[in-house]
C-alpha cells in the first residue's frame, strides 16, 4: 500500500470506537479478515503498531491515537466534499429544469 486509503482509515476509526475487529467488521459490512488486512497494511505503511491487542478488546497505541485524530478529520472532510457535490448536482438539476421549462426543451418537457 503506497497511499493512505479512506477505507483503511475508516476501519481504524471503527476499531477504536467499537473496541474489537469483529464489531468493526460487522459495522462496516466487511469480513473480519479484510479488517485485519486493512490494519496490517496501515501498520506496515506507518511502520509502527497502531493498536494494542489485549484479550478481546483492542485499544489504540499512542501512534494509533495520533493517526485516528487525523483520520477523523480526513473522513469528515471527505463527507463534506460528497455533501457539497450532491448539493451542486441538485442545484444544477433544478436550474436545468427551470431553463428547460422556459424554452420548452423537448428532451425534458414535452408539450
Amino acid at each position: 500500500m503506497r497511499q493512505l486509503s479512506l477505507d483503511h482509515l475508516q476501519t481504524l476509526v471503527a476499531i477504536a470506537d467499537l473496541g474489537t475487529f469483529s464489531a468493526a467488521a460487522q459495522a462496516l459490512h466487511l469480513a473480519q479478515p479484510t479488517v485485519s488486512l486493512h490494519i496490517s497494511e496501515l501498520e506496515a505503511r506507518m511502520n509502527t503498531s497502531l493498536l494494542v491487542r489485549g484479550g478481546r478488546r483492542v485499544t489504540p497505541s499512542a501512534a494509533g491515537e495520533l493517526l485516528i485524530e487525523h483520520a477523523r478529520r480526513l473522513l469528515r472532510a471527505a463527507d463534506e466534499a460528497l455533501t457539497a457535490m450532491k448539493l451542486h448536482w441538485v442545484v444544477c438539476a433544478w436550474v436545468h429544469q427551470a431553463v428547460c421549462r422556459f424554452i420548452y426543451c423537448r428532451k425534458c418537457w414535452k408539450r
